[in-house]
């Protein structure tokens, strides 16, 4: 017991704790910073590019439930809806695939598309507000990496800020696109309180 003690206590010993405890802060805290410095610069470009915008969205799925949305925008002459993944490693999947594979360290997790969730919404909003076209797409973090390639409708965080500015390169005066976003808005309004009751 004594000369562990003694390693514990010598100046060597202190240093390799200290960099023990140091590197076990250290990794947790930098991972959270780094997700949420992304987050912030999603939020920043979301508001600097839609016009108006709803979190956290909520619709009537049209048979006595409820579909989410992490975001309906409205951006220049459309309306978009926008989930965010924040998943880490490889990920393998195409529109067409009901799961989705994710590898890290070897390891191998499913998931459900993700694109699914978010063609619904968009369905619902297309539906509700009388419109012919709602773009449903999904942001993956910059921990992701499709090595197949990204499906269509994914976005990668580098890609993000072109794809809105060029959503937004459109006018948003369009009197009919008006009234279907006061629908939407009414509706997820709506919902949200429905659920909340």
């Amino acid at each position: 017991m004594n000369v562990l003690s003694d390693l514990f206590f010598t100046p060597w010993g202190i240093v390799a704790i200290a960099s023990l405890l140091l590197l076990f802060l250290v990794v947790p805290v930098s991972l959270f910073l780094r997700r949420a410095a992304a987050a912030r610069r999603v939020g920043l470009l979301l508001e600097k590019y839609a016009s108006d915008m709803i979190n956290e969205a909520v619709m009537p799925d049209g048979i006595d439930g409820f579909i989410f949305a992490d975001y309906l925008l409205r951006i220049g002459s459309n309306i978009v809806i926008l989930n965010v993944e924040s998943r880490k490693g490889y990920i393998f999947g195409a529109a067409n695939i009901d799961e989705w594979t994710c590898v890290e360290n070897k390891r191998t997790g499913k998931f459900n598309n993700p694109l699914k969730r978010a063609t619904l919404f968009a369905q619902q909003c297309m539906h509700i507000g009388g419109l012919d076209d709602v773009r449903a797409h999904v942001l993956f973090g910059s921990e992701s990496d499709f090595p197949k390639g990204v499906p269509e409708g994914v976005v990668e965080i580098p890609q993000f800020e072109e794809m809105l500015e060029s959503l937004s390169s459109g006018g948003d005066d369009d009197e009919a696109l008006e009234e279907a976003w006061a629908k939407l808005k009414a509706m997820c309004q709506e919902s949200s309180h429905q659920i909340n009751q």
